[in-house]
């Protein structure tokens, strides 16, 4: 584009008309947990397998056995390969310990792994994934079962039965874990939990769903062609308000985290401090908003009641018109290669999301503030 005299009524096209789904994603199970972008099946290396960022960054992955197993799911011509255990030196126990753990967390879909001697074997899979269900339901990640531990039990006496017995117990249930979570998930792109065990608070706002709609409209909805979790960084996202929804409304706010934060940091500001800085700078804590903002809530509906615009704000919202638990977070888009790039991103979600229409007498609307934020 180098007519920028045309740029208003390319952003008023982009309000009015959100990018369309694109089906070819829909049956895709890889996806670069980093860019958030597809990885398509390659017809050449059927067994090719992806192994996430999240397990790269772990210190265990630079070991003998973890690069190993990285070069076995990498390796396009072979379905099954083995990993030994005395690669790294030390125990067998505490190699295999690390090995299943780092393989669980990693979320790794279409494998299945088997306990030899002194070895594991994993094997690829084909097909698609079945849902999560009764038998194995969606839930977090625990690389420590409860009722087990991580290291030895108490008071056990190194290579007695009742140590070894304990050690075969712990490796074979988190092995069929393993198998159990390869082979089910959701499939195609969308905005996902982290199924990291602390993750009690964010997980169950994040919306799931390759499309998410925010508003009664039509063409009040994003589809989406990316994948994330909440664990991610550098995204921008969208927060909107159920119960807007509910009621026949709307209410959106667009924000970004940074690329060394998380999800988790960014929406908990949102639960104790306002997002609009010039606010935050005004009310330095948050009793004098709770107190400004009772006075504005006991006036009659008018513009005039809120000249800051203080219930402009996503802490005012979900503290004072709605409720924590009515935000649903959507991760629209990431893995930027600047903040310059993040900006402008977060910027065009701002004007398809609600293109900053906000109705003072019910609170609600795009709480992004056009000048002030």
């Amino acid at each position: 584009m180098t007519d920028y005299s045309q740029f208003g009524a390319v952003l008023a096209q982009l309000a009015n008309n959100p990018a369309p789904p694109i089906p070819a994603l829909d049956n895709i199970i890889e996806w670069d947990d980093v860019s958030g972008n597809p990885i398509f099946p390659d017809p050449q290396e059927v067994w090719r397998r992806f192994v996430p960022n999240s397990m790269r960054i772990k210190s265990f992955a630079n070991t003998v056995v973890a690069r190993e197993f990285i070069a076995g799911m990498e390796n396009g011509q072979r379905q099954t390969f083995t990993v030994n255990y005395n690669g790294n030196g030390g125990t067998d126990t505490a190699t295999e310990r690390s090995l299943l753990g780092w393989i669980l967390g990693g979320d790794l879909k279409m494998i299945h792994v088997q306990r030899t001697i002194r070895r594991l074997t994993v094997t690829k899979t084909l097909g698609l994934l079945i849902p999560f269900d009764n038998h194995y339901p969606l839930q977090p990640l625990r690389v420590s079962k409860e009722g087990t531990r991580i290291g030895k039990p108490i008071n056990a006496i190194e290579n007695n039965n009742a140590t070894r017995y304990f050690v075969t117990l712990y490796f074979l249930d988190l092995m069929l874990e393993i198998n159990l979570n390869a082979e089910r998930g959701v499939m195609g792109p969308g905005s996902f939990c982290c199924r990291e065990p602390h993750c009690v608070v964010t997980g169950p706002l994040i919306t799931q769903c390759s499309v998410v709609q925010w508003g009664s409209s039509q063409n009040q909805r994003v589809n989406l062609r990316k994948r994330f979790t909440c664990s991610t960084t550098n995204v921008v996202y969208l927060e909107h308000c159920q119960a807007c929804y509910d009621d026949g409304g709307w209410s959106t706010y667009v924000g970004e985290t940074a690329a060394k934060r998380n999800a988790h940091g960014r929406f908990g500001q949102h639960d104790y401090e306002l997002c609009n800085e010039r606010n935050g700078k005004r009310y330095p804590n948050n009793a004098a908003v709770a107190a400004e903002i009772n006075q504005i809530m006991q006036q009659p509906p008018a513009p005039e009641r809120d000249p800051e615009q203080l219930m402009r704000d996503p802490y005012s919202h979900f503290n004072y018109v709605h409720q924590r638990t009515d935000r649903r977070y959507t991760f629209v888009d990431g893995g930027f290669r600047s903040s310059t790039e993040r900006k402008a991103t977060e910027y065009l979600f701002m004007v398809q999301c609600g293109n900053f229409t906000y109705n003072s007498a019910t609170f609600s609307g795009s709480l992004n503030q056009l000048t002030l934020d």
